[in-house]
């Protein structure tokens, strides 16, 4: 009258969808958070030349001051 119906391999099929959506999710996250980490990267690597910037100039203007 009706086909069989395989339940298990119905099973494991949705599973495997759900797996395969669960892993995109993740790598799109892990991009995300990468690029999050680069900015990061990057604005430390300003404000560390900003404050060496800083602290050769203040060094320039304590050596100019002391040898007038």
């Amino acid at each position: 009258m009706y086909a069989p119906f395989d339940a298990a391999s119905a099973r494991i099929a949705a599973h495997e969808r759900i797996i395969e959506d669960r892993w995109v999710q993740l790598e799109r996250r892990l991009t995300h958070i990468e690029s999050v980490l680069d900015r990061v990267e990057r604005r430390m690597w300003i404000a560390m030349a900003g404050m060496s910037g800083f602290l050769a100039a203040d060094v320039a203007y304590t050596f100019f001051v002391s040898t007038n």
